[in-house]
C-alpha cells in the first residue's frame, strides 16, 4: 500500500471525529486498554462490551422465567467464507467455507436489590466445508454473546450506601483468532480464562472512585505457539471528580506483570500513571481520553538477546456522537506499547491506532454499521515495522420478533516494511441467523 494510501486512510478516520454527529453517556476507560492490538481493531464495531454489562440485556426478555430468574436462549447459524484462511500472500492462499451452529444463552438473577447473578455463554462447532487442509481446523468455539469478550459467569454485589463489587470468570475458546498469525501448523486455537474483580464508589457528590484486579491465563492447543501461553495480572485504579457539569478528571494508576510458561519469551513488569479526563460537550457529543506515562521492565533470563526497555507516553482519545438516536459515530485513537508478539525477539510492540465506526438504524427492522481502522506497529529488538488495515460493513435485519438475520463483510491488509513475505490481503464474509426461544 503506497504512502499516498496511507494518508488517505489517516484522512478519512480523522473526517470521521469533526463528522459525527451525537453522545452516548459520557464514559472513561480507567487504563488505555481499548485501541491496542488484541483489543480494538480485531472485533467489529460494539463488540466491546464491560462485565457489568453482560446481564443486562436478558433481564428484559427472556425464555423462561423462575422468580426473579430469566433465562434467555437463542440458536445461531453462521456461514463464513475466507479467501485467505492462512494469512499469507500470492500463491500460498487458501480459501475456506465454514458453517458453525451455535446455542447461546443469558442469565440475569436479581437475588434482591443488593446482589445479582449474570452469566452467558455461547458455544458451537465451527465446520469447514470447503478447503484443502482446513478440516483439521474444526473445533469447539466458546464465545460471549453479541461479539463480547467471552463467556463468564459473575455477581454484582451492592457494598454500603453507594458502593458495587463486580466478581466475573471469563472464558473463550476461538480457532480463528486473527492475531495468531499464519495457521499452516493446524490445530491452532488461542484459549483465555480471565478473572475480574472490581469495586466502584461515588465517595461524594461529585466525586467516584474504581478500582479493578485482572487476572489472565491464555494457552494455545498448539505447541508450535506455545510462545502464547502466559499468565498475567494487573491492578487498575482511577479516581473521577465533576471539575464542572460537564467535566470531570482525575488520576489513574495501572500495575501488572506478564509471566511466560514457556522459556520462549521474555516475562515482564509494567507500570502506568497519569490523568484521565471526561468531557460531555453537548447532550450529544461526549469526549474521554488518558494522557500518561509507562514503563515496562523485562527479565531477559528467557531470551538475552532480546534486552530492551521501554518507558514513555501512553494516550488515548474517544468521541462518540448520537445523530437523532438513530446514527452513532464512535472515534477511537491511541498511542502505546503492546505486549510482544509471535517473535521471540520482540519483547514489545509500539502502536499507533486509529478506528472509526458508524452505526445507523436505516429502517424500523434494518440497521448497518461500518468501520474503517488501522495499526501502525514498530516492533522491538529484530521485530516487524509493519501496518494493519481494516474496513468492514455489515447490515441487520429483523425477520420477526426473535429472528434476525446479519451480513458483514470485512477486508485487511497487513504491509510490512522489512519483511514482505508477510504481507498479505485477507476477504471475509459472514452470513449470521440468530432465532431467539
Amino acid at each position: 500500500m503506497s504512502r499516498v494510501q496511507r494518508r488517505w486512510w489517516l484522512v478519512l478516520a480523522t473526517v470521521g471525529l469533526f463528522g459525527v454527529s451525537s453522545a452516548m453517556a459520557t464514559t472513561i476507560q480507567i487504563s488505555p486498554f481499548v485501541g491496542h492490538q488484541r483489543h480494538a481493531l480485531y472485533r467489529a464495531p460494539g463488540a466491546g462490551t464491560s462485565m457489568d454489562q453482560y446481564h443486562q440485556d436478558s433481564g428484559e426478555d427472556y425464555t423462561v422465567r423462575l422468580s426473579n430468574l430469566r433465562l434467555s436462549m437463542s440458536l445461531i447459524l453462521e456461514a463464513v467464507y475466507d479467501d485467505n484462511v492462512n494469512l499469507t500472500s500470492g500463491s500460498d492462499e487458501e480459501e475456506g467455507l465454514s458453517l458453525m451452529p451455535m446455542l447461546s444463552t443469558q442469565i440475569s438473577w436479581p437475588i434482591n436489590p443488593g446482589f445479582q447473578v449474570f452469566s452467558t455463554l455461547a458455544i458451537g462447532y465451527r465446520y469447514y466445508l470447503t478447503g484443502e487442509d482446513e478440516a483439521d481446523d474444526d473445533g469447539l468455539v466458546v464465545g460471549g454473546l453479541g461479539g463480547g469478550v467471552s463467556s463468564n459467569v459473575g455477581f454484582d454485589l451492592k457494598v454500603g450506601q453507594n458502593g458495587t463489587l463486580t466478581v466475573s470468570d471469563e472464558f473463550s475458546r476461538d480457532i480463528e483468532s486473527f492475531d495468531g498469525g499464519n495457521r499452516r501448523n493446524r490445530d491452532y486455537s488461542i484459549n483465555r480464562n480471565r478473572i475480574n474483580l472490581r469495586y466502584r464508589n461515588d465517595f461524594t457528590e461529585y466525586t467516584n472512585g474504581t478500582a479493578q484486579v485482572t487476572h489472565t491465563n491464555q494457552w494455545s492447543d498448539e505447541s508450535d505457539y506455545d510462545e502464547q501461553n502466559h499468565y498475567s495480572d494487573f491492578v487498575d485504579m482511577v479516581l473521577m471528580t465533576h471539575l464542572n457539569r460537564s467535566l470531570q478528571a482525575g488520576p489513574y494508576v495501572r500495575a501488572g506483570m506478564y509471566r511466560y510458561t514457556e522459556n520462549l519469551h521474555n516475562d515482564s513488569d509494567e507500570l502506568e500513571g497519569g490523568l484521565a479526563v471526561a468531557y460531555g460537550v453537548t447532550q450529544r457529543l461526549a469526549l474521554s481520553g488518558n494522557l500518561g506515562y509507562s514503563q515496562v521492565s523485562f527479565d531477559t533470563a528467557n531470551n538475552p538477546g532480546a534486552d530492551d526497555e521501554y518507558s514513555g507516553l501512553t494516550a488515548q482519545v474517544a468521541a462518540t456522537y448520537n445523530y437523532n438516536d438513530i446514527t452513532t459515530h464512535r472515534l477511537v485513537s491511541s498511542y502505546g506499547a503492546e505486549q510482544g508478539t509471535l517473535n521471540q525477539n520482540t519483547n514489545f510492540s509500539r502502536e499507533w491506532m486509529t478506528q472509526y465506526t458508524i452505526m445507523i438504524q436505516l429502517r424500523e427492522n434494518l440497521l448497518m454499521n461500518a468501520d474503517l481502522g488501522y495499526i501502525d506497529a514498530r516492533e522491538s529488538d529484530g521485530g516487524e515495522n509493519y501496518d494493519l488495515y481494516r474496513t468492514g460493513i455489515g447490515l441487520g435485519y429483523r425477520l420477526g420478533r426473535d429472528t434476525t438475520l446479519d451480513l458483514r463483510y470485512v477486508r485487511d491488509w497487513h504491509d510490512s516494511d522489512n519483511r514482505r513475505d508477510t504481507n498479505y490481503t485477507r476477504n471475509t464474509v459472514t452470513l449470521r441467523l440468530t432465532h431467539r426461544l
